[in-house]
C-alpha cells in the first residue's frame, strides 16, 4: 500500500520528536554498547575527543590529497566523466562510482 503525504509527514514529525528525546543520551548510549572508534568509523564520534586532529589526519591520508596520486586520480576522473560532456560526446560518458 502507498503512503499518503499526510502519513509521511506524520512519520517525519514523530521521528523528529524521538530524535529530540534521545539527542542528549545518544553518546552515552553508543558508549554503553562499547562500539569502538574503528567500528564507528567516525571522525566526530571519538572517544579520545581529538575530533579535529583525527579529521585532519583522515584528509591527509586520503588518496586524493596525496602527492602524485591525487593529481592522477583527478585527471582520470576529469577524462572519464567531465571531458566527454564538455566535448558533447555522450557515447563515452559514464556514471561516476562514488
Amino acid at each position: 500500500a502507498a503512503f499518503t503525504p499526510q502519513m509521511v509527514a506524520d512519520v517525519e514529525n514523530a521521528l523528529a520528536v524521538v530524535i529530540g528525546d534521545v539527542r542528549g543520551q545518544i553518546v552515552p548510549l553508543v558508549d554503553a554498547f562499547g562500539v569502538s572508534d574503528f567500528r564507528l568509523n567516525s571522525a566526530l564520534g571519538r572517544s579520545d575527543g581529538k575530533v579535529y586532529e583525527n579529521y585532519l589526519q583522515w584528509a591527509m591520508e586520503d588518496p586524493l590529497n596525496q602527492e602524485e596520486t591525487g593529481s592522477a586520480i583527478r585527471t582520470d576522473w576529469f577524462n572519464k566523466y567531465y571531458k566527454p560532456v564538455l566535448q558533447n560526446d555522450t557515447t563515452t560518458t559514464r556514471t561516476p562510482r562514488l
